[in-house]
């Protein structure tokens, strides 16, 4: 850190040297010095951003990174006057912003990270209007036959196409930030912005950045249940690539997935299928064998994709052999890629031990949901949800084999791995979790009961009676029957 900070204090010389030289400039009557000047002044300047990119990129130091963001922005400054350098001068200053937005983002700070990232998108913006207007300025002077300046309007033109780009970039940038706390209404925007500059740029080619801005603005949609919008961008993205690449291109596997998705989502089980297996045939056709991992570790990971989208369809239509089978597959693959602690290996692995209980081979599955709260547990950011969930189903595996006391011990689990996940979450819970809360309640009132703990199970399941009607459930759904059920039986009354 003390190193970056000597690089930006050095970057801040040069800088503040390349004010010196630009204030000649504007002593010098002559045009030939002030050309001269502008040639030293670029060459201050380009060593000024050398030494602050150095500082951005060679250290986690924030302090550093807003050292260099401070000499970068008083070089912005400096060199307004010069309209050779003055949109590179505040670019280096976004550069710096978004430099300390990563850093911040890393460190798990996505509020502060927002702000650099605005404050570098108001200064992305602010280039694009001064490439414009410079733009403007030598179209109309080419037109009238004036004084051009050196490149003419071409190189502002290119200018300002680059700086829309670099809008683009920030905005999916924010929208991923966006994506990852959840709130996919500002990421659709956002990603939607993005593709409207890229579009502007490439127009309706098959351009790489167009696909992956409507693959995430697809995603975006799916998140917000907007359906028929995300398939549409979905569609879109696969038939350019298609056109692009052929039909058996791996990169279409990945944009079936994604279509596969919503089909679950929309409950289109067979549609799910159809693409399921329309992504593992390009994968296999691009395979060199029948081994766990296929070509390449990426084409294997989407057919690991594909296999758990698919089981997933598969249980929901009543397939469990089918689904276990698919679940199977894609964990070998995913093992082999990833190891055992992977985020995306504990997914399938949770979705195996489903499969295995709903089969009936609880020893299988009590096995499968042990490693699974093993992995989840060795995360640096523990997935509660997804030990809640295996707690859950280890309690019920013992309550069904009568051990009431290590039912209750999973429930109580279960218990505080929501509590720990609400707690993350500053609070807030959803209609689903909160449902599932409710269950849980239910199951170790129950238990409580048949343990002989009358008060304990009464505690228990009045919470659950209120968690059901706090959620909107009407007193005729079955859950808030049995809960009246044992509620009345825990105190002996005739039901």
């Amino acid at each position: 850190s003390r190193r970056a900070l000597a690089s930006s204090t050095v970057a801040a010389a040069k800088f503040d040297a390349a004010a010196t030289v630009a204030d000649a400039a504007a002593r010098e009557s002559e045009e030939a010095e002030r050309v001269a000047v502008r040639r030293a002044a670029a060459e201050e300047y380009d060593d000024g951003r050398s030494l602050g990119g150095d500082t951005a990129g060679g250290t986690n130091s924030v302090a550093a990174v807003s050292a260099a963001a401070a000499t970068a922005s008083r070089a912005a400054t400096v060199v307004v006057s010069l309209d050779d350098i003055c949109v590179k001068s505040l670019s280096v200053s976004a550069d710096a912003l978004q430099n300390i937005g990563l850093i911040n983002r890393k460190g798990y700070r996505p509020g502060q990270a927002l702000e650099r990232y605005h404050e570098a998108l108001a200064i992305r913006r602010e280039c694009l209007a001064l490439a414009l207007q410079r733009f403007d300025e030598a179209k109309e002077a080419e037109e009238s036959g004036g004084l051009v300046p050196w490149g003419g309007s071409k190189r502002y033109q290119d200018e300002a196409e680059g700086c829309k780009l670099e809008i683009a970039d920030l905005l999916t940038t924010i929208g991923s930030v966006h994506n990852e706390q959840g709130e996919y209404m500002a990421s659709t925007e956002l990603y939607r912005e993005a593709l409207d500059w890229r579009r502007e740029v490439f127009g309706n080619v098959s351009h790489p950045d167009i696909i992956t801005s409507l693959t995430n603005l697809a995603k975006a949609y799916a998140e917000t249940e907007c359906y028929g919008e995300a398939l549409e961008a979905y569609e879109e993205a696969r038939t350019s690539l298609q056109a692009h690449l052929g039909k058996k291109n791996t990169a279409i596997a990945n944009v079936t997935n994604g279509l596969a998705e919503v089909f679950y989502r929309m409950g289109h089980w067979e549609s799910c299928k159809r693409e399921c297996r329309v992504s593992a045939n390009i994968c296999a056709e691009n395979s060199s064998g029948e081994s766990r991992v296929i070509g390449n570790e990426e084409t294997s990971l989407k057919l690991a994709t594909a296999m758990t989208i698919l089981g997933k369809a598969c249980s929901r239509t009543g397939n469990v052999t089918e689904a276990a089978r698919s679940y199977g597959r894609g964990l070998l693959i995913r093992r082999s890629v990833l190891g055992d602690d992977h985020p995306k290996v504990i997914e399938i692995m949770l979705l195996s031990a489903d499969s295995y209980f709903d089969l009936g081979k609880v020893s299988e599955a009590e096995k499968t949901y042990r490693l699974t709260i093993r992995a989840a547990s060795k995360q640096g950011k523990s997935d509660y949800s997804v030990i809640a969930r295996a707690m859950n189903r280890m309690g019920l595996i013992e309550k069904r084999r009568k051990n009431l006391e290590a039912a209750a011990k999973c429930f109580r689990k279960e218990l505080l791995a929501w509590e720990k996940k609400f707690e993350a979450n500053n609070g807030r819970r959803g209609q689903t979790d909160a449902l599932k809360v409710a269950e849980t309640r239910r199951h170790l009132g129950e238990v409580m009961q048949q343990l002989q703990l009358k008060d304990a199970a009464f505690e228990q399941l009045n919470m659950a009676l209120s968690m059901y009607r706090e959620v909107g459930l009407g007193p005729d759904d079955s859950r808030v029957v049995a809960t009246i059920r044992c509620l009345v039986g825990s105190h002996g009354l005739p039901c």
